[in-house]
């Protein structure tokens, strides 16, 4: 996607949030990947501001030292870092794009120096401390950038330009961080869980777009959709686009959940299921080792890049029911490595989301009986990181308005000062008054469950969560808790 820059330059060192350009004033040209690379050692060239993704940056915190911060540069159109080549500290080394390397790579870290309060930076190396500089002087298309000791002239003066939309149309942390909103206002996520991931998975457009629809006039403003490398990313956008496309149409916002825990609707591994054990959260999502051509780590940097200006995601969700047992012994041993081996997987995604993308919350993505480091003071501590949101799933029993299992869970998320939804909150179609599931599906038993679902409903507010999403819109025979079209709850919904 293009994101265009709106070279409206910072007058403090207030700096500007999400992608920016590096707008050289004197000459009226941005810093930009040499044309459009995107492969180690990329040149970094002057070239006219068009807005493209090769002219944007992301400023990423890396360290500090001394008052001093220090920040990545990473190239939102390549996922790689401004970096001085072979980290020299010599001046006229070339300045180039390689792979973000994290803190000990001294020659990827740039210090942002105000000039006198006018709106206009030195970045300076951390490495060497020179500068960054237009080779010679010169204004042409084209000019290389390199370092260069610290003249004071206008080589070395860049103004930073924002190439964001609004934050006001991105769903935020509010003040205080408990709770969401959006444009300024509180935001409650209400809606639908649609499972499969868009438009495939054996459910089809119309399926989708019908069941979108049947969400609008139900008074939801978000889905949980999943989207999965299974069925987009990098080779073929169309899927996932369209789908944002619809969402927009329809004035909705997604949570988009990034790979699923259990292997539905994934590539095969082996010729079965690929469970995401605690291998994989101890470092096999940094490996293209699930059937797919990306590691996931990869594809998340990808979508988070493709979609960092898109108002119609609310928030990211890593993994859909994350946990982590022992697969070897298909056991969990040891419950706090797995909790540990959880807690450095999101912290070390959201980074990667942040390193292209500052406008999107993430959230982990649990359960309510998620079995291996996910439970008790390990749910505390996976959550205790990066993440900006927890999630619970509730399915029983159904005519308890709060099980003590997810109000556990939301007070130790509320202690943390972050919002909770619920992201699964599920009724069996033949509910009974005593909330077990037998005997036939009748219209007593369907506004049995639109009264429960209400009481949930209202006990989700009272007790201050974010957001509450029903299971699940049904496209197939089978599925005991399917919603369909012409349920009682549906019109109960917009009460809620």
């Amino acid at each position: 996607m293009f994101a265009l820059c709106h070279l409206a330059i910072a007058a403090v060192l207030a700096l500007p949030q999400g992608s920016i350009a590096l707008r050289n004033p004197a000459a009226n040209r941005c810093v930009a990947a040499a044309g459009d690379g995107t492969v180690n050692g990329t040149p970094l060239v002057l070239w006219d501001c068009t807005g493209v993704d090769s002219q944007a940056f992301v400023l990423h915190p890396v360290d500090r030292q001394d008052g001093t911060q220090y920040y990545n540069l990473v190239n939102v159109h390549a996922h790689r870092c401004v970096d001085v080549s072979r980290t020299s500290t010599s001046p006229g080394a070339v300045v180039w794009l390689w792979d973000c390397l994290g803190t000990a790579q001294r020659n990827q870290h740039w210090a942002v120096v105000d000039v006198q309060g006018n709106g206009q930076y030195r970045l300076q190396s951390r490495l060497s401390g020179l500068m960054l500089d237009v080779s010679g002087g010169n204004v042409a298309q084209g000019t290389p950038i390199q370092q260069w000791s610290d003249n004071g002239l206008w080589p070395q003066r860049w103004a930073l330009a924002s190439c964001d939309v609004s934050g006001a149309d991105f769903v935020r942390l509010a003040p205080g961080g408990a709770s969401l909103q959006l444009g300024g206002q509180p935001y409650y996520m209400l809606g639908f869980q649609m499972w499969y991931p868009a438009q495939s998975c054996g459910f089809s457009r119309q399926q989708m777009l019908d069941a979108l629809d049947a969400s609008k006039r139900a008074g939801a403003n978000t889905v949980r959709l999943w989207f999965l490398q299974s069925h987009g990313g990098p080779n073929n956008w169309d899927s996932f686009d369209d789908t944002i496309a619809q969402l927009k149409a329809r004035g909705l916002r997604a949570i988009i959940t990034l790979v699923n825990q259990w292997g539905n609707c994934e590539a095969r591994v082996n010729g079965a299921q690929h469970y995401l054990g605690l291998d994989w959260y101890q470092g096999g999502y940094r490996r293209a080792n699930d059937g797919y051509p990306l590691a996931y780590r990869d594809y998340v940097r990808a979508v988070a890049a493709h979609y960092r200006d898109e108002t119609a995601i609310a928030v990211y969700q890593l993994v859909n029911e994350a946990e982590a047992r022992d697969m070897a012994r298909n056991s969990c041993p040891d419950d706090r490595a797995a909790a540990q081996a959880i807690r450095a997987f999101a912290d070390d995604m959201v980074e990667v989301i942040r390193s292209v993308d500052t406008h999107h919350l993430v959230n982990l993505g649990t359960q309510d009986n998620g079995y291996c480091g996910v439970q008790g003071d390990s749910y505390t501590y996976i959550h205790a990181g990066k993440v900006d949101l927890c999630e619970v799933h509730s399915y029983e029993p159904a005519n308890e308005a709060m099980p003590n299992l997810s109000l556990d869970k939301v007070r130790r998320c509320q202690a943390l000062g972050k919002p909770t939804f619920m992201g699964e909150v599920g009724i069996c179609q033949n509910v009974q008054a005593d909330a077990s599931c037998k005997g036939p599906v009748t219209p007593q038993s369907l506004q049995r469950r639109a009264s429960f679902f209400t009481q949930k409903a209202q006990a989700n507010r009272s007790a201050g969560l974010c957001g509450f999403l029903l299971w699940d819109w049904q496209y197939f025979q089978g599925d005991a808790f399917g919603i369909n079209l012409g349920e009682p709850l549906l019109t109960q919904m917009p009460g809620w």
